[in-house]
């Protein structure tokens, strides 16, 4: 248990950096975002959430949400996120304050593991500026124009088949990412969204937006991507609406500048997946570390009560030599283990420097190193088609896969010879020259299901006393850091019984 707390301990680093993270995303973020559970009730909202009723988050959490927005004790009509919960998908509304705000919002239904709803979260955006725009363009042509001109986000008029007839300088300037900016009006959006190859699927996203407009005449809200002349993507949301303009019909365009915001989704998605990531890893390695750990202790129990047993009633003496060696030898499995552990914890948060590496070498000391340890056991290894030298993209780490490789080779396996064949060959794919090893060993096997099973980092076998332990995961981690793969076979095709062939296939470096 405390080898347990302690292995979580050394990653409660990890875990509150991730989260901290994304903390800070959620509150640099402009919009009001509130998570409510079932009854309304505010679980939590961040900073420009409660800004925008002068109140601190504090205060918030527990009000009812149609209370702290339009100080009413009843649900809002239409409310996106009752419908949200009742569909089980997103919505959006828009919905006016009690101090005349106005609020576009989209509502997202939250999930437990089971995939039962216990909540929604709630993304609102201050659009009262927006709407007040509307309105005035509406009341007045000379004001219209005034703040058509000044408006900082980007409004084109266009007739009913897509061609630019008016637009501000927003638009323009918007619209430069092309060089567009002179002489735009007149011209019809295919144009705009032809000049970049990158934007090509616009033309077809205009066009759905348009012939949906004039169909059902409705408004429209939907973002899409500009990929600037000068590198890099700016992100827009634009809201589409026909409009009428003396007695000709029209479709007006206002369009917002949101790179910022989606950078900012970005970095959260980012942050989101690391503090996930870490926290998969963290009981992974509790649920591996406890088992195998577990599987130690137990053996080391066992021994010392047969040495006592043998040294109080002066039997089997001559066995408590093996027993002694079998003590020594849990001991170094844990030391392993703990060492295992530490290398997966740094090959997942770090980037590993490779250099040009001769793995003949490597493998010959690793083999010879391994024959010095099990003297007890007759091991013969022999290497088929061994070239004089091979090089890859590596590391310090290279000896780790060979090592246990063999290790596991030598410990699963019941006969008095142990056999292990490596046998080298070179493959072409998709033009890239690959370095082939086969380990074929004449072990106890790997049932077919168990073939996949044993290098996934969420899988643990607890069924075999001896276990794989994290080998085989670090294992793969290092080889797919080097661009490799491994997998394993049957050395008999189709009777697993009769040995394994571990193969690895690395990118050569000339």
């Amino acid at each position: 248990m405390k080898d347990d707390n302690a292995q979580k301990k050394g990653f409660e680093p990890i875990l509150k950096k991730y989260e901290k993270e994304k903390a800070l995303v959620l509150e640099s973020i402009s919009e009001l975002i509130v998570f409510q559970d079932l009854k309304q009730n505010i679980l939590w909202l961040n900073k420009s959430a409660a800004d925008s009723v002068k109140r601190t988050q504090e205060e918030l959490i527990g009000e009812k949400c149609y209370s702290v927005l339009h100080n009413s004790n009843k649900i809002c009509v239409n409310c996106p996120v009752v419908a949200s919960v009742k569909i089980g998908e997103s919505t959006s509304s828009e919905i006016t304050s009690s101090d005349g705000r106005s609020f576009f919002i989209k509502a997202f239904p939250v999930r437990d593991n089971e995939g039962k709803i216990i909540g929604a979260v709630e993304l609102a955006r201050n659009i009262t500026k927006l709407k007040q725009t509307e309105q005035d363009l509406i009341e007045s042509e000379e004001r219209y124009r005034n703040l058509f001109e000044s408006s900082p986000y980007s409004i084109g008029i266009f007739d009913l088949d897509g061609t630019l007839i008016d637009c501000n300088k927003a638009t323009a300037k918007l619209l430069s990412t092309h060089n567009l900016e002179n002489d735009i009006i007149g011209k019809h959006f295919r144009e705009f969204w032809a000049y970049h190859e990158k934007d090509k699927p616009n033309i077809s996203l205009f066009e759905g937006i348009l012939n949906k407009l004039k169909k059902d005449r409705e408004t429209l809200e939907f973002e899409f991507p500009i990929n600037r002349s000068v590198g890099g993507v700016l992100w827009a949301h634009a809201i589409a609406s026909l409009i009428k303009l003396g007695n000709e019909e029209r479709i007006r365009f206002i369009v917002q500048d949101i790179t910022e915001r989606k950078h900012a989704e970005q970095e959260l998605e980012t942050s989101e997946l690391k503090y996930r990531e870490a926290y998969n890893r963290t009981d992974f390695y509790k649920d591996i570390f406890s088992h195998d750990i577990n599987n130690i202790f137990q053996n080391i129990h066992s021994s010392v009560e047969l040495f006592d047993l043998n040294t109080e009633q002066s039997i089997n003496m001559e066995k408590n030599d093996e027993l002694l060696d079998i003590i020594r030898e849990q001991i170094k499995r844990g030391t392993n283990l703990v060492s295992n552990v530490r290398r997966l914890s740094e090959i997942e948060n770090k980037d590993l420097t490779l250099q040009k590496c001769e793995i003949i070498k490597v493998l010959k000391e690793v083999i010879d190193a391994l024959i010095k340890v099990s003297k007890k056991r007759v091991i013969n290894v022999q290497i088929q088609n061994e070239p004089k030298e091979v090089y890859i993209k590596a590391n310090e780490l290279l000896s780790e896969i060979f090592e246990n490789l063999l290790i596991n080779a030598v410990r699963h396996n019941q006969n008095s010879l142990v056999e292990i064949l490596i046998k080298f060959s070179r493959v072409v794919k998709d033009g890239v020259n690959f370095i082939k090893l086969e380990f074929i060993d004449n072990g106890i096997g790997i049932l077919p299901e168990m073939k996949e099973k044993i290098f996934q980092r969420g899988q643990v076998e607890k069924k075999d006393k001896v276990g794989l332990g994290l080998g085989l995961t670090l294992v793969k981690k290092i080889i797919e850091n080097y661009n490799g793969q491994i997998w394993v076979e049957d050395k008999v095709a189709g009777d697993y019984t009769r040995g394994s062939n571990f193969i690895i296939k690395f990118p050569e470096e000339v």
